[in-house]
This record gives C-alpha cells, structure tokens and sequence, in this order.
C-alpha cells in the first residue's frame, strides 16, 4: 500500500524563535527568507533594472536640455500658456500680517507711516544699487540705452539715483503725499 504525505502544520514555537529563523534558517540556509542565489538574482534585477532607469532619465534631460534656447523661450505670446497678457506686479508690497489688503495706506506728513513702504522698496532696489547682487557678480552690466542695445548675454545697467523724486534719498516722495510705486512686468 502506497502511503501519502500530506500537508502537516508548522510546528508552534515562541515568537522569539520564529523571528530567529527567519533572519536565519539553518536548515534551509536562508537568510530573511531567501536563499543566496535567490538573494543575487533579485539583486542583479534591481540593479540592472534601476541602471536602466537611471539612463533612461539622464538620456531623456540630456535631450531636454538641448532642445532649449537659454536666451528665449520656445513659446511666446499667443502660443504661451500666459498669452498675450504679461504678469503684472508692483512694489511696495504690503507686509505679511495685511495680506487682505493691497492698497497702500499712509499719512504723508507722519514718517511712522510710510517708514514700512520707503523700507520695502530700498530693499527691492538694493540688487541695483550693488551689481554685486545680481546674477554673475555684476560681470555682464552693460552701459546702454535706446541707440545702443545690449549684446549677446549682457544686461543694461540701470542707475536708479536718476529717478527724480522716487529715490530713497527723498523718501520715495511719500512725504510730499505723491508715493512712488514701481511696476513690475513679465513679458515672455
């Protein structure tokens, strides 16, 4: 008579001991469950799997950066996602704590006042004053105007001191009630 094995019941053992043989079986030779050559082939998977990956990424930004134009953007004006209408933005900008608010609210002969308005806008001036705060340390300012635009990587310098009475020396002229507030354009 043929005599069948069927399926038996693990033996009971302590959780301490169960948790032992997992990390190692002696008997098997297991470690967290698997063997060592169980152990390499997952490891060649994921390693040639992730190696793919990798240059599969570095390739595609490789080919993105090439097809763009570092001076203009593929897109403009009506093709853009902004159309043809720029971004519009100004200073001074009301503090965080008045945020329900963007008007610009102060008494002209009372310095306390407009001292948060004349503060924000030299801080926003400050990258003009100092060519050192721009983009490449100030190497790349260039003296322009109408007739002579700037070259090929070049940006004009702009000399704020010129701007009669919205400077700082004069307090942006909030003290004459007549408030200096400076326009800010995205044109792409």
């Amino acid at each position: 008579m043929v005599e069948y094995t069927f399926y038996k019941p693990p033996e009971k053992t302590s959780t301490w001991v169960s948790f032992k043989k997992f990390v190692y079986n002696r008997e098997t030779g297991q470690v967290l469950g698997r063997t060592a050559a169980s152990w390499g082939k997952i490891g060649t998977f994921y390693l040639i799997f992730y190696s793919v990956l990798a240059s599969m990424f570095g390739i595609m930004l490789w080919i993105f950066y090439h097809t763009l134009d570092p001076r203009m953007p593929r897109w403009i004006l009506a093709e853009s996602l902004i159309g043809k209408s720029p971004g519009l933005g100004f200073r001074p900008m009301p503090n965080d704590s008045d945020t329900k608010s963007t008007l610009i609210w102060y008494r002209g002969k009372d310095s306390s006042t407009f001292d948060l308005w004349t503060q924000s806008l030299d801080e926003f001036l400050d990258v003009y004053r100092r060519p050192g705060l721009t983009p490449g340390r100030g190497q790349n300012i260039y003296n322009c105007d109408y007739d002579r635009p700037p070259g090929r990587g070049q940006v004009c310098d702009v000399d704020v001191k010129n701007w009669y009475p919205c400077t700082s020396e004069h307090k942006f002229n909030y003290h004459q009630s007549g408030p200096c507030v400076f326009i800010k354009l995205n044109k792409i």
